[in-house]
């Protein structure tokens, strides 16, 4: 939540990047440091050898008496003009203060290791809630130790805290409130934002949450999903909003704000397996349910919150309209998620663009928009495709003649065989790609709390007002307490822990202050955040009305949208684990028949042909890269597995290195 990223149109993944750079230099200057400072005093302390090297070294690091050692770190004393001296004589109370000193900078080494070890991409990616439990105290725990191992890294490391302190406290104060009031309300009512939760027939995850009537201050963005029940920590994952994909030429070009958002979990990794056994508890079917009635069923759903949004990406559809004549995309897995978002907001910046152009022969904005997408999980892309892609190519693309056959949509499925016949293969793959919807279905019938940003980013003084005023005080305070206190003849040989209270001051003021900022707007405000209904079945009834929509592609290329009679579709609808009956007015359980798709059902495709290719297999680098290569311009956008980014990423650079590059890590 950085204005000074947002001046600088930096996103914080970009930032992390150059967090870690700096991050693993400070870390072997710090080894290296502590190295030469040990060798030194082992030399300088002991230069007749008299001790063991042991003996040297333990000495450096541990007070003979360690009780008497401690009694003279009184923290508040200072504030007396007092310092609790050594008992003892002025050797042994040097000896504890180099002890102090030498050990309090051991700690931070070892504790900056740790740190970094644990924050290695594999570490990070497969054990996400071991590294962030050790990352956060390590990181507090060496700072701390720093801070007190030598006066001048007070100065230089409290602003750096007051920074980050100043950033995110008033963040943690909106969560904390949001929190509080949600558990004062009625216990009846969903303690979070979620309305529906779908598990694909793969495993993967889609959750939609009601969406705060506002909107977004980046062109895609992230939230961090916290779910106490499946995980002690919340996790990031990029949101997309369904009303921008489904809606139609005329719909999409209205600036209305959008009632729900989304999220997609991948099918394997412990955060998404415990939301599964969360939100899906397995049953065998004919099993009797625990659940009596609609009140207790809402009592039993899981309290799920996405916290503020943040900026996935900067200035990528600027770059997209003002430099670029072809671009490619690449998605791997879950990792179409931001291209769900970003590819409704190119379309609507290239309708305008040509709109306003003064020369309706000049062609505003890239040419080619190739969208690859690599998907092993069948369920998972037939999903997504049928859901969101197909409509959205249809109705936005297709149904604007400024966009009309730009965009290019591959998916390659390889968890399957490859296929050599071009347009027979993809009607069998698309044939065995089931066209199930969701296996399971929670929809939560009920008002909910809209996700939203917090409170003091919603307007930009607030946004510079309530961040710069607790840096500034912040600041301020430490100046004051180092000049007077820990620079002083007095304390500066002789007590450590005053040094870090310009810390515990700034983090006391940023809560005050937050806290009754909080409590100031929220009370001016009490309509704009208040409780706003959004049922699932409003999704449904959506939902619904787009199957019984068809569409054909006149023989000039317009799109002819018809209402037809269709029968509704069957599909598994549980309320917070009660079954809702389905069409046929049957119960429906856990288990669900999946028939396969006959070659005559795939009316959808057949209208787009050539537009969106489905293939098996994981096709060669240089066939998908054979186009962008050669465009005058060309713009590579990128979100996936590393090695597939990187296997991109590298062909393309020994063939072109003027390639503008542009990646959202989803191993962040």
């Amino acid at each position: 939540h950085s204005p000074v990223l947002d001046w600088l149109r930096v996103t914080p993944v970009r930032a992390l990047a150059f967090h870690r750079i700096a991050g693993w230099t400070s870390l072997w200057y710090s080894i290296l440091h502590g190295y030469l400072h040990l060798r030194h005093l082992m030399d300088v302390r002991n230069p007749m050898r008299v001790r063991s090297p042991l003996q040297q070294f333990k000495l450096l690091l541990i007070p003979e008496s360690m009780s008497k050692c401690i009694i003279t770190q009184t923290p508040w004393s200072v504030l007396w003009n007092y310092q609790t001296p050594y008992p003892g004589t002025d050797e042994e109370a040097d000896q504890c203060w180099l002890a102090l000193v030498n050990s309090t900078g051991m700690v931070s080494c070892i504790a900056f290791a740790l740190l970094a070890v644990t924050s290695l991409p594999y570490f990070r990616r497969n054990f996400y809630t071991l590294f962030y439990i050790v990352h956060i105290p390590m990181a507090w725990l060496m700072l701390f130790n720093a801070i007190w191992h030598y006066p001048t890294c007070a100065l230089i490391l409290i602003p750096n805290i007051v920074y980050y302190i100043s950033l995110n406290v008033p963040v943690w104060t909106d969560q904390l409130v949001r929190s509080w009031e949600a558990g004062k309300g009625d216990a009846n009512e969903p303690k979070g934002a979620l309305v529906e939760a779908n598990l694909l027939e793969g495993g993967s995850i889609e959750l939609i949450f009601a969406a705060a009537p506002w909107g977004l201050r980046h062109e895609s963005s992230y939230a961090r999903l916290s779910c106490p029940d499946a995980s002690c920590v919340s996790h990031p994952f990029s949101t997309f909003t369904r009303d921008e994909l489904v809606a139609t030429e005329s719909e999409a070009l209205e600036s209305r704000p959008s009632s729900t958002v989304s999220i997609l979990l991948r099918s394997k990794g412990p955060f998404a397996e415990s939301m599964k056994k969360v939100l899906f508890p397995s049953r065998e079917p004919g099993d009797s349910l625990d659940i009596d009635n609609e009140r207790q069923a809402r009592q039993a759903c899981p309290e799920m919150q996405l916290d503020s949004y943040y900026a996935g990406t900067v200035g990528w559809v600027d770059r997209a309209i003002e430099i670029h004549d072809e671009i490619l995309i690449v998605a791997g897995g879950v990792g179409i998620a931001p291209f769900l978002h970003f590819l409704p907001a190119l379309r609507k910046r290239i309708h305008v663009a040509v709109e306003d152009s003064s020369s309706e022969s000049h062609r505003v904005g890239p040419r080619t928009i190739h969208l690859h997408w690599y998907c092993r999980e069948v369920d998972l892309a037939s999903y997504v495709e049928r859901k969101y892609l197909l409509p959205h190519v249809r109705d936005a693309w297709e149904g604007d003649p400024a966009c009309r056959g730009r965009l290019k949509i591959h998916l390659h499925l390889t968890s399957l065989k490859p296929s050599f016949e071009a347009h027979d293969g993809e009607n069998k793959i698309l044939a065995n790609a089931y066209d199930t919807g969701s296996v399971k279905k929670r929809t939560f019938d009920t008002a909910t709390r809209p996700v939203g940003d917090a409170w003091f980013m919603q307007s930009l003084g607030l946004r510079l007002i309530l961040p710069g005023f607790l840096m500034a005080a912040g600041t301020a305070v430490h100046w004051w307490w180092y000049g007077s206190f820990v620079v002083a003849d007095q304390f500066r040989r002789n007590n450590l822990v005053i040094r870090s209270h310009g810390i515990i001051f700034s983090l006391v003021l940023a809560i005050i202050v937050s806290v009754l900022a909080e409590l100031v707007l929220r009370r001016s405000k009490t309509d704009a955040r208040g409780y706003r209904s959004l049922r699932g079945a409003d999704l449904e009834q959506k939902e619904d009305q787009g199957r019984n929509e068809s569409v054909e592609m006149t023989p000039g290329g317009r799109v002819d949208h018809k209402k037809t009679a269709t029968a509704p579709t069957t599909n598994e609808s549980i309320f917070c684990g009660v079954p809702i009956k389905s069409t046929d007015g049957s119960s429906s359980d856990d288990s669900l028949e999946i028939d396969d798709i006959s070659d005559g059902e795939m009316n959808a495709d057949e209208t787009t042909d050539g537009i969106l290719k489905v293939t098996g297999g994981r096709p060669p680098i240089e066939a998908i890269i054979e186009d962008i290569v050669k465009a005058k311009h060309p713009g590579v956008y990128s979100c996936g597995a590393r090695s597939l980014i990187e296997a991109v990423e590298g062909s393309i650079r020994l063939k072109r290195s003027d390639c503008a590059m542009y990646n959202e890590d989803s191993e962040m």
